[in-house]
């Protein structure tokens, strides 16, 4: 008799467990080939569009192919959409090189109508020197170590499409040494900190899904990985 009073009550909890984490926050990963742009405008390219590869970038990238400094706001950027799963807090993540070490960067436009001078800066630091490194901050101190998570990017977004801008901020002119983009992360995972391993298997995931129609039919659309 122990036994059927216990069976029932052992159900009953492990439904509700089930319940309970079914309804916890999922933390969400959308992965972007910095390539995989929906629009591109101006002096910007892709490496290979221009004779530039790198052999430690996650396939091609993203580079301005002249020069700008600080101000100047040219009208050179690449354009992405994504769909965001859930409202909430996002953090965007970059994969970013500076050839010369000389923390030449872009800029994110969250509005996805223009830059402007407040905008954050993406992959400011020299810390890093001429090594590709993850960046999550906009600190306008360049000693400041990219990914450290000072000044991080958050941007409050709402469930939907989500549409923003990456644009050249400076770059010396020198199409070899001007800045390179190669991978975006948005996540709403805070504590989260991307790896190259991760970005490999994240992207691997959403094309296989892209392939298999489950996917939007663009390429620069959503690459979410949990």
């Amino acid at each position: 008799m122990m036994c059927k009073r216990i069976f029932p009550f052992t159900f009953v909890v492990s439904i509700i467990l089930l319940e309970f984490f079914s309804h916890q926050a999922i933390a969400h990963k959308i992965w972007i080939q910095a390539e995989d742009y929906e629009k591109i405008k101006g002096n910007m390219a892709k490496g290979s569009d221009v004779g530039i590869t790198d052999d430690e970038a996650l396939g091609d990238f993203i580079l301005p192919t002249s020069s700008c400094k600080p101000g100047d706001n040219p009208e050179w950027y690449v354009q992405y959409t994504v769909d965001i799963p859930e409202e909430g807090t996002w953090i965007f993540w970059g994969r970013f090189r500076h050839p010369d070490g000389g923390g030449n960067s872009f800029c994110l436009d969250k509005t996805g109508k223009g830059p402007n001078p407040g905008d954050p800066r993406l992959c400011n630091s020299v810390v890093q020197g001429k090594e590709w490194c993850w960046d999550n901050n906009s600190s306008p101190d360049e000693n400041v170590p990219p990914g450290n998570g000072q000044d991080r990017i958050e941007l409050q977004l709402k469930k939907g499409k989500f549409t923003f801008r990456v644009y050249a901020r400076e770059a010396p002119g020198d199409i070899q040494n001007n800045p390179r983009m190669d991978i975006i992360l948005l996540t709403d995972e805070p504590d989260y900190t991307p790896t190259v391993e991760d970005a490999e298997a994240g992207l691997k995931a959403e094309a296989v899904l892209y392939q298999s129609g489950k996917l939007a039919t663009t390429w620069g659309s959503l690459k979410e990985a949990y």
